[in-house]
């Protein structure tokens, strides 16, 4: 068995100083927060105690809702805490050749306990068979608990009108002939992420012998389920039956920002890898940079609850691009952050500005050295596959969600994360600031894992073992075999 997070490492790192101070065919583990990591170390005696236990109330009467929210986006999914926590809730713990030690006791509050590295390791790709070993423990976790896998509840779950709004139903026969039934006049104008999703589907028959199975694939956003499907993101830990699949979106496939499975690897090279000496590094500038919609609406969540349990809000402030405005605006050294469009018919947001003039292409971004990795929809930007091809170091929003690579990221070797509540983000580019040769390498880690990751040929084989496990469980729990009808669709095959 891999893990995860462990990974070949060169000899080589990068060393740093002191910390700053600032119907149509076609097991869950609770990670510490980053302020309570190391409570007990600065509390001493009967008297530590009690002022500690004051500070607690303190800090939930002020608002209640958003410090149980802090709390419970701490956590992840079948056993794995939020990354970044899990790295460093131990100021001790090994790294792979570091050791991570507590910051200066002048760092600023949040920091107390919080371990920031002094070196970052040289990350070295995978061989082949090193990263489908690595790929299917990602897998066997997303599978753990998962349940519904047999043919007829696949077969018959688009009876259920979500499901059959959003939901593919893909079979494959014994003789590797692809079928898709939905129901849906223009599948492609329905769901932006059906084109990607059949090429990957026609790539996957083309090259590999298939075993015989048929499995739902959701091209929404994500949405809760009855029986086990594959989908682009889970959002929410209770979401067992929520699989994530390399499905990619064709949204924004002509200005750059695409994620289209079918020449994937020519589109990253064209818009990102091919234009970094358009970006040489000593001339970027030294702020953060976020350009996007600031979406309102009567189902905005509160930032940081849809990992435990989407709750719903009608202030701006509680809301995830809400709190990014409000800890960057009075930062403009630190941070360009400007959003070009915004909903309509909500008077809540009309102090919110916008710009429509500030719109950037993606690569463009890349004139900063930093740039943010923030969702809106369930704290998810559908984003972090292109940042992950720019030469720029990106900071990730500790939200929770998780796509089918993320289990596979590191915290401070392929980007900088910050916390779900967002204040420490100001800090984070500080210290940033203050460790370049840090961030450099952290840059270099994160196009050397897109390269190695996110090319064609892996997410092909990502979902190859991906197909081959479900129809390994569906065979566990499924009695007859595959219809040639099933409920609101018709069936041609794709060869």
């Amino acid at each position: 068995m891999y893990s995860l997070y462990g990974r070949r490492r060169a000899t080589a790192s990068v060393n740093a100083g002191s910390l700053p101070l600032s119907p149509v065919v076609t097991s869950v583990k609770r990670g510490r927060d980053w302020k309570g990591a190391q409570l007990t170390s600065g509390v001493v005696g009967g008297v530590g105690l009690l002022a500690l236990m004051v500070w607690l109330l303190v800090a939930r009467s002020r608002n209640p809702e958003d410090f149980h929210d802090a709390e419970d986006a701490g956590t992840q999914d079948g056993g794995m805490a939020v990354n970044a926590i899990r790295q460093i809730s131990d100021p001790t713990q090994s790294t792979g050749g570091q050791t991570v030690r507590p910051g200066s006791s002048k760092a600023p509050a949040w920091m107390e306990g919080m371990a920031w590295p002094t070196t970052i390791p040289v990350w070295q790709p995978w061989s082949p068979e090193e990263r489908a070993g690595r790929f299917q423990s990602v897998i066997d976790g997303f599978f753990e608990k998962a349940s519904g896998f047999s043919i007829a509840e696949q077969l018959h779950a688009r009876a259920d009108k979500g499901m059959e709004a959003n939901a593919l139903l893909v079979e494959v026969n014994e003789e590797n002939e692809l079928n898709l039934v939905h129901s849906w006049e223009s599948p492609s104008k329905k769901h932006s992420r059906y084109v990607s999703l059949v090429g990957l589907l026609e790539a996957l028959v083309r090259n590999h012998k298939l075993p015989k199975v048929s499995f739902l694939v959701v091209l929404n956003d994500g949405s809760e389920t009855k029986q086990a499907v594959f989908s682009a993101a889970r959002h929410t830990r209770g979401w067992k039956r929520v699989i994530p699949f390399p499905v990619g979106n064709s949204r924004g496939w002509k200005e750059g920002f695409g994620l289209n499975f079918t020449g994937w690897d020519e589109y990253s090279s064209h818009w990102y890898t091919s234009r970094y000496p358009e970006y040489p590094w000593e001339k970027k500038l030294p702020q953060a940079v976020f350009r996007g919609n600031f979406p309102m609406s009567e189902m905005a969540q509160i930032m940081g609850s849809c990992f435990v349990q989407c709750r719903k809000t009608r202030d701006w402030r509680k809301t995830t691009r809400g709190t990014l405005y409000l800890q960057t605006v009075n930062h403009p050294d630190l941070f360009d952050v400007q959003f070009t469009s915004k909903a309509k018919n909500f008077s809540q947001i009309d102090e919110i500005p916008v710009n429509a003039f500030a719109k950037i292409p993606l690569h463009e971004s890349m004139k900063y050295k930093y740039v943010l990795n923030v969702g809106a929809n369930a704290d998810w930007a559908e984003r972090l596959r292109n940042l992950m091809f720019l030469n720029s170091a990106i900071l990730r929003h500790e939200a929770g969600t998780q796509e089918w690579f993320y289990p596979l990221l590191e915290p401070f070797v392929h980007y900088i994360p910050f916390h779900v509540s967002m204040n420490n983000l100001v800090d984070v580019v500080q210290w940033g600031r203050a460790h370049d040769d840090l961030v450099q390498q952290i840059v270099r880690n994160a196009n050397a894992f897109a390269a190695n990751v996110l090319s064609e040929a892996a997410m092909l084989d990502y979902a190859r073992l991906a197909v081959h496990s479900f129809a390994a469980k569906q065979a566990q729990g499924s009695r007859g075999s595959i219809s040639l009808k099933g409920p609101g669709g018709r069936r041609a095959a794709m060869h």
